[in-house]
């Protein structure tokens, strides 16, 4: 319940059920991450680092050009369990066991508040890698584990309780268990889930580009000694191993799950980075020369973009064009006449590409794009049936954009219904034509593709 909360504290902040306000905590938490990223790798890796690794985090692909804009749970959640993460290491390392233990039950059950059963790994996998490592595995039985099982126990039991009292709370259960128990190798045959055991690691380099790119290090010999060596980065790799592997074996999972791994990834890549940067390595020159890719091709993006015919309704196109081509070629030049690291240059390329795309793709989609369509297919919906009731068949599932918009347009939730029951008109969405109602039209979902079915029929009972 804990990131619906949130979403209507953002309303009542703004005074309005908008997308903005609905998007507003996505960005808080994005920043608040990367600030968190920043906190707790500056002693480890020191100001500048610390600090580039909260930049690559937050302009990598996947993050930068998707999630970022999308009102889900997905960052706030991936926040929480980094900063757990880093928690259980920081203080292991300082054996502030109850400090230890009260961290990661806390953000351990704040997690479950937002993703119920996906936080649970997390809490046990990241102790055992901190105890295990530490050589302190007795920790695990000292008093102040079972005080932290307490601290989320009442975080958690608190809320349930109260869930208790209103519904039952047996069968809110039993869809937790089943909502997370579907996305796993239980659910999937043995050729799906190798298969994505396969692919996975080339998936979570797709969305981390471009600095992905820098993985082109663990190619020279010695970058695993290398990071053996230093206590902080083996705590990061095995961190990473242990946590990232439950998501390795679920065929089921989507890249926005896996957003609290990239500042782990990064503060390896980055340290390799640095190594590579010393030697003059070969691996080193090729990366250089990736860099200057980036740039030409946010270079020749804007010439497109200046061209383009989609874009020719784009109040501002042309400036905006010349401002991301100038910008691109100052940077370029930058990049030729610096002799030092094109790292630094490479994320500034990244950020004015995202400028150039929220001035030319974002009004363009916003006109064109699926959500588009689906915000008027709604509004459609809302007008045909206004002054009437509409309804869902229950057990059919809705996208969440149309009931978003649907329940702004008609300023209330859309009840369900089991079985029709003639008393007098209203209207229906459901997945399947009905020949006892009145067929009206077909409504396309993001894809094109009609995912409802829109009748006139007549009234039932709310249950």
């Amino acid at each position: 319940p804990l990131y619906n909360w949130i979403i209507i504290l953002s309303y009542k902040l703004f005074s309005n059920t908008s997308e903005f306000a609905s998007r507003f905590p996505t960005v808080f938490f994005l920043f608040t991450y990367a600030l968190s990223i920043y906190y707790f790798l500056k002693k480890e890796l020191g100001n500048k680092n610390a600090l580039i690794v909260a930049l690559l985090t937050l302009t990598c692909g996947r993050i930068f050009f998707y999630d970022s804009m999308l009102g889900l749970i997905d960052i706030c959640f991936c926040m929480l369990m980094f900063s757990l993460m880093m928690s259980s290491y920081k203080f292991a390392e300082r054996q502030q066991w109850i400090k230890m233990y009260l961290a990661v039950y806390t953000l351990g059950g704040l997690g479950f508040l937002l993703k119920n059963l996906q936080s649970v790994p997390f809490v046990g996998l990241s102790i055992l890698v901190v105890l295990i490592y530490n050589r302190s595995w007795k920790k695990l039985f000292h008093w102040s584990h079972f005080l932290g099982i307490a601290t989320a126990g009442v975080l958690v039991g608190a809320y349930y309780f109260a869930y208790s009292q209103q519904a039952d709370v047996q069968l809110l259960f039993s869809e937790i268990f089943n909502q997370s128990s579907k996305r796993t190798a239980a659910h999937f045959s043995i050729g799906e889930t190798l298969e994505h055991i396969i692919k996975f690691p080339f998936d979570v380099i797709f969305h981390l580009l471009p600095w992905s790119v820098l993985t082109i290090y663990f190619f020279k010999r010695g970058m695993f000694s290398f990071i053996l060596k230093d206590k902080f980065l083996t705590i990061c790799g095995l961190l990473l191993l242990a946590n990232i592997s439950v998501y390795w074996i679920s065929p089921e999972v989507y890249a926005r799950y896996l957003l609290m791994f990239p500042p782990l990834i990064f503060a390896l890549l980055l340290s390799l980075h640095e190594q590579h940067k010393k030697e003059r390595t070969f691996h080193f020159q090729i990366v250089q020369f990736l860099f200057y890719g980036i740039g030409i091709i946010v270079l020749f993006g804007a010439v497109f973009a200046l061209f383009h015919k989609d874009l020719e309704t784009v109040a501002g196109r042309v400036p905006v064009c010349i401002a991301v081509i100038l910008l691109s070629v100052i940077c370029l030049y930058f990049m030729e006449k610096s002799q030092k690291d094109k790292l630094t240059l490479a994320v500034i390329f990244v950020i004015i590409c995202r400028i150039g795309f929220d001035f030319l793709v974002l009004p363009s989609r916003a006109i064109h794009g699926s959500g588009a369509l689906v915000r008027e297919n709604a509004k459609n919906i809302a007008e045909i049936s206004k002054d009437h009731e509409l309804f869902l068949i229950r057990g059919d599932i809705m996208e969440r954009t149309y009931g978003y918009y649907l329940m702004q347009e008609r300023a209330e939730l859309l009840p369900t219904i089991v079985n029709e029951s003639p008393e007098s008109d209203y209207f229906l969405l459901s997945h399947e034509k009905h020949s006892n109602c009145t067929f009206l039209k077909g409504v396309p979902g993001r894809h094109g593709n009609i995912s409802y079915y829109l009748h006139q029929c007549k009234k039932v009972k709310k249950e």
